[in-house]
């Protein structure tokens, strides 16, 4: 695609007076599926895929062991009995991704930014202040327009990292990401379908700190997608008001009385080419809200990462849970199929399997003594969940609005014990019946009744071995995604912990070493 546009550009600019209606029908072609109503379709899919790209490079970057260690349990997989995945190798190597994380600035997770508002004003100008750029000529800038000029969110790295104004020693290196602007003038049939649409494009930004830019007076969509921001995303939100040069001479008084349900409001200019001297010289004095901005960004976006590198380990742990773990140890039921129909022909014997299903379950997810130390130094607390099974049971605690264990299995003695017992009253009734039927028959009579109840045994035999096979394979299933589900909560917990240990350990070294440079000087 990117070859057939540079080549119209080529063509447009070595013939100018060639047809430009030609040019922009072709242009369409190319950046669209079809010649449909959907302008520019192929080139949003392709802006999609680059970005699950984008997303998938960043997990393997910041979590290389982890990533390796999947690739090595997926290649082991197996039929065998010898199942490799194990919960405490899967802790190890996020914490140690994690670590490494910290120590390594390079390879550190950056805090979002994302830049929304309507078109046209003036969400480019400002992102490019917030990058520290002098001139629209420069490389690399975010593109600047009185039209709409951003169709995809676009990623611009700051270089210099956010210092936290009240601590200098916490610093955050930030990406600022230029959302595309919606159309305020839209049509009014189509308004409340592409105001859906804006709020889906401000999830999938999925930004640490948003920064609604406005011109005028707030509007109720725009309070719609701040409350959607903070509420439903549980984000926080930045309210700037742009283009304030370019009233200020006549309304800065007025402006500066902006107030938006006690929301601070941050003032910053839009003009990077000043159309008059008064305008130059004031853009020369004035910076107007922009330092405040950046220190408001600076604290948010210390806090801020932390979340951020939670919810990226939260993905790596569930792409590796539900790939090894719990997609994985479905191709180890065949066994227990096998033992549960050949069990099924005594009674209630298929829940022998089961009740060994879920104990090789345990010792093949590596729940066992050692993971049990390894979670003691955590000091494990599980709150806002209801636990879906009993295996983490004595390895984590519960808070008291949360101490449920939810468990599906019986004590294997009392299943069969209570099934004998009726099974035992059955039977007892059934013998009473036939055997009064039987007295009264002849002996070829009594013959065929009784290879009749062979053939009635074995097909009702068979039919239940099949139901039962049937059955462990659910329960085997459910019960793996159970126990992936805790586990999933019970490691959110671990790199909780990490984070904050990792952090702090950051902060105090190097407020350790400010305080011996200090005692130096």
């Amino acid at each position: 695609m990117a070859k057939q546009l540079s080549t119209i550009l080529y063509h447009m600019r070595t013939n100018p007076n060639a047809n430009p209606n030609e040019y922009s029908s072709l242009y369409r072609t190319i950046i669209s599926i079809s010649n449909g109503e959907n302008i520019g379709s192929l080139y949003i899919q392709l802006c999609e895929e680059l970005l699950l790209q984008i997303s998938n490079g960043e997990h393997r970057q910041l979590f290389p062991n982890t990533f390796t260690k999947m690739k090595e349990w997926l290649h082991e997989l197996g039929p065998s009995d010898e199942f490799a995945p194990k919960i405490l190798d899967l802790v190890k190597m996020i914490e140690e991704d994690l670590t490494a994380q910290c120590l390594n600035s390079y390879v550190s997770v950056r805090t979002k930014i994302g830049v929304i508002g309507y078109t046209n004003t003036g969400k480019g100008t400002l992102l490019n202040r917030l990058l520290g750029v002098t001139s629209l000529d420069e490389a690399g800038v975010a593109p600047a327009s009185l039209v709409k000029s951003t169709y995809f969110p676009l990623r611009f790295d700051r270089q210099p990292p956010l210092i936290h104004p009240e601590d200098q020693n916490k610093n955050t290196r930030v990406t600022l990401v230029d959302s595309q602007g919606q159309d305020r003038n839209r049509p009014a049939l189509k308004s409340e379908v592409e105001a859906g649409n804006y709020l889906d494009e401000i999830r999938k930004a999925d930004c640490d700190i948003y920064i609604l830019v406005i011109d005028e007076e707030l509007h109720e969509e725009q309070q719609k997608w701040l409350d959607y921001i903070e509420q439903e995303m549980k984000r926080k939100c930045v309210l700037t008001r742009s283009k304030v040069d370019l009233y200020y001479l006549a309304k800065f008084r007025q402006l500066s009385d902006t107030i938006v349900q006690s929301r601070n409001v941050y003032l910053v200019a839009a003009n990077y080419t000043p159309e008059n001297g008064d305008a130059e010289l004031l853009l020369e004095s004035h910076s107007f809200d922009l330092p405040e901005l950046l220190k408001e960004l600076s604290c948010l976006a210390f806090n801020a990462r932390r979340h951020r590198i939670h919810a990226l380990s939260m993905r790596t742990v569930a792409v590796v849970v539900n790939t090894c773990f719990r997609r994985g140890y479905a191709i180890n039921v065949l066994k227990y199929k096998i033992a549960a129909g050949v069990a099924a022909v005594m009674p209630v014997g298929d829940q022998i399997p089961r009740y060994f299903s879920r104990e090789n379950i345990r010792q093949a997810f590596g729940i066992n003594d050692s993971l049990r130390e390894y979670l003691k130094q955590h000091h494990i607390m599980i709150t806002n969940y209801t636990m879906q099974t009993s295996v983490f049971k004595d390895y984590i605690e519960v808070s008291q609005s949360t101490a449920e264990w939810t468990s599906g299995a019986r004590p294997l003695g009392t299943a069969v014990g209570n099934a004998l017992v009726a099974t035992s009253t059955f039977a007892d009734d059934i013998i009473r019946v036939v055997a009064r039927t039987v007295i009264s028959l002849s002996n070829a009579a009594r013959m065929a009744l009784t290879a009749a109840f062979i053939g009635i045994g074995v097909s009702l035999s068979v039919g239940v071995s099949a139901w039962s096979a049937v059955s462990i394979k659910n329960h085997i299933f459910s019960y793996t995604i159970r126990v992936c589900d805790d586990l999933i909560q019970v490691i959110d917990s671990i790199i909780t912990s990490i984070i904050e240990r990792e952090q702090d350990m950051i902060v105090d070294d190097v407020s350790s070493t400010a305080l011996i440079s200090n005692i130096n000087e």
